[in-house]
């Protein structure tokens, strides 16, 4: 796998940046601050991706570390070249793992899945080791050349790799992979994973809490009872109490009469008042000594007269006057006619103006047919009428009279607004004996009522609302005391239930906990077969780390470097085996140089990363730097070499 370049839309303090990698060792020379170790992470991020971390150091947080200073983007892309094709990544991260977000793309721009389901893992895809691995092998930062321990994972892949029965080193590979996956479903290393004792544990102590809280339940219940009690007998006493006085209000005027009597006294009042506006009108007569027989016949006689006898009369006089036109027509019609005639037919002529004349002379005329007495006897009869008419009208206007009338159109409608004001007269004075018959019993009974208990009602109503009051309030108060105690009740009531629960847990626990027992102590017996497998396997690693050693101190003195049983490079001294911090720090980086060439070789088979390399001889002699900066130029003829310095005699 070779890197062929790569643009850094925002990492740390690399922003919008491209770089190029074709050539072959690249080497990036720049000052302190520049941002050497910044690329050569990014580098391993779009190839590992980013760590999750809580620490809130920066150097154990490299999320933090590297988000972009200036804001904007976080991410960018890397072109890389695998079994002669071309690829490329994109990779954006977020505050978390699960906000970060990566795609491979072939030389055509089409999403690649080649590199497995997921592009977020592409370096383990390539390299088939994790990002620490990845770390001890090819990625040598500035004074971590020695990095003492070498992480489990890159031991298993020693081993798979270096083993000379590769069937025996899987199979017991395997079988350590499937005790750990049996050990972590009993009990999770890391959280929040959980095994089945984990759970349980959290059960149980979950249950603990619980029994806790029904034994605690159970004492609040009984306080809760006595409280009712208490309550139960206060209510009883108020129910005593309210009778008590519901008893002696019951000798008080009730409430419902006393309304009757305040409505029977505005009844009377109305009636009083309307007899007192009639008594007005009648101005002084008595309502029920009052007849109006006699002037009722008055009023008759006197429509009678004036309204019937000149309509009569009238009509008469109209009928004399139509007739007296008609004759005076027909008369005048002979009258001419004869004229016409009179010298055709003389006679008849004659007879018909002298008969037409005199026919219209009656008709305009008519009195003068008639004798004188009889005249004069019609004159006296309507004189004797009129004088007749006005009596009668002289007492009814004296009658009405009596009364206060505002005006009088009609002696009929006069006659009957008086009968109706001496009904409505009756009526009221019937309705206000009846008001004062049943105020008179109340009165009597009330006062009976004091003179045998003197009460005040206002008191004994205000003392009622008072107990009634406490009644509600210890009411509201003891159902809220019930629905607390229905709740510890039931909580108590479960404690059974939790110790049952915690006794069955007990049991699968101390199970479980034997079968952890035996899958620890055979994984212990398969791991350690398996490191003397490694020691053994090592054998080719420490020999490499020795060659290069040697070519990089130059002074043809045989190596002292080997790898201990767990895999760690120590220094032989004296027959004695001495740890990195005896020496001085330019052998142990040039040890450490040599160690991490040598386990790159080992481990990468099938697809090899650039080596990348920060500026690890700052510590050597010119010499020993010469050495090393050889040796990278005759390692570029075989892998790829990305190399960061900030001194020209460093550079390769």
């Amino acid at each position: 796998m070779r890197i062929l370049s790569c643009y850094v839309a925002g990492f740390g303090r690399l922003v919008e940046q491209r770089f190029d990698f074709t050539q072959n060792p690249t080497v990036i020379k720049a000052d302190n601050g520049w941002g050497k170790t910044t690329l050569a992470a990014f580098l391993e991020s779009m190839l590992f991706g980013l760590d999750a971390s809580r620490n809130k150091s920066l150097s154990e947080n490299p999320r933090v570390k590297y988000e972009p200073w200036s804001g904007g983007a976080f991410g960018g892309s890397l072109v890389f070249e695998v079994g002669g094709e071309k690829y490329r990544i994109e990779r954006s991260f977020g505050k978390t793992p699960s906000a970060d977000n990566a795609k491979i793309y072939d030389k055509n721009n089409m999403l690649f899945y080649g590199f497995g389901d997921r592009a977020e893992r592409l370096g383990e895809a390539l390299f088939g080791v994790d990002r620490e691995s990845y770390r001890k092998t090819a990625y040598i930062p500035q004074g971590e050349a020695w990095d003492t321990g070498m992480p489990q994972s890159l031991k298993s892949r020693l081993t798979a790799l270096l083993s000379v029965d590769e069937r025996a080193g899987g199979a017991r590979g395997d079988a350590v992979a499937r005790l750990d996956e049996a050990e972590r479903a009993l009990r999770a290393k890391r959280r929040p994973a959980k095994g089945k004792l984990d759970a349980i544990d959290e059960r149980l102590e979950t249950l603990r809490k619980e029994r806790l809280q029904c034994q605690e339940a159970k004492g609040q219940a009984g306080l809760a009872q006595g409280e009712i009690a208490r309550y139960d007998m206060r209510l009883a006493e108020l129910d005593k109490e309210i009778q008590a006085v519901f008893k002696r209000l019951g000798n008080c005027p009730r409430q419902g009469e006393r309304a009757a009597q305040e409505e029977l006294r505005a009844t009377l009042n109305q009636a009083q008042a309307e007899i007192e506006r009639l008594e007005y009108f009648f101005g002084g007569n008595d309502p029920a000594a009052l007849s109006t027989e006699e002037v009722q016949k008055d009023v008759v006689r006197f429509y009678a007269q004036t309204e019937g006898g000149g309509t009569r009369s009238n009509n008469k006089k109209r009928g004399k006057r139509w007739l007296s036109a008609a004759g005076f027509i027909v008369g005048l019609a002979a009258a001419v006619f004869g004229g016409a005639i009179l010298q055709s037919n003389p006679l008849t002529g004659i007879l018909l103006l002298f008969l037409g004349g005199a026919g219209a002379l009656s008709a305009i005329f008519p009195s003068m047919w008639k004798k004188g007495k009889r005249g004069k006897n019609k004159e006296t009869q309507t004189r004797e009428s009129e004088l007749d008419v006005a009596a009668i009208e002289g007492r009814i206007r004296a009658f009405f009279g009596r009364f206060r009338f505002e005006e009088i159109y009609d002696y009929r409608a006069a006659l009957s607004t008086l009968k109706e004001k001496q009904a409505q007269y009756f009526a009221a004075v019937e309705r206000a004996q009846r008001c004062e018959e049943k105020l008179s019993v109340f009165t009597a009974r009330f006062e009976e009522e004091r003179r045998v208990e003197p009460l005040d009602e206002g008191a004994l109503n205000a003392q009622k609302a008072v107990l009634e009051q406490e009644k509600t309030r210890l009411m509201e108060v003891r159902g809220r005391a019930l629905a607390a105690l229905a709740i510890q009740e039931e909580r108590a009531n479960r404690e059974s239930e939790y110790a049952a629960e915690e006794t069955r847990l007990f049991e699968e626990k101390t199970r479980l906990e034997k079968r952890l027992t035996a899958i620890r102590a055979a994984r212990e017996i398969l791991v350690r077969a398996r490191e003397n497998t490694a020691a053994r396997f090592l054998q080719p690693v420490e020999k490499n780390c020795r060659k290069y050693a040697e070519i990089l101190r130059g002074d043809g003195k045989r190596s002292n470097l080997i790898f201990t049983a767990e895999g760690n490079p120590v220094l032989e001294e004296n027959g004695s085996l001495r740890q990195k911090e005896y020496y001085s720090v330019g052998l142990q980086e040039l040890y450490g140089l040599s160690t991490r060439l040598a386990l790159f070789e080992a481990v990468f088979v099938k697809e090899t990363p650039p080596l990348v390399l920060d500026d690890p001889f700052v510590n050597l002699d010119d010499r020993k730097t010469e050495k090393a900066k050889a040796l990278l130029k005759e390692l570029s003829k075989q892998y790829q070499i990305v190399y960061f310095t900030c001194k020209t005699e460093r550079s390769l």
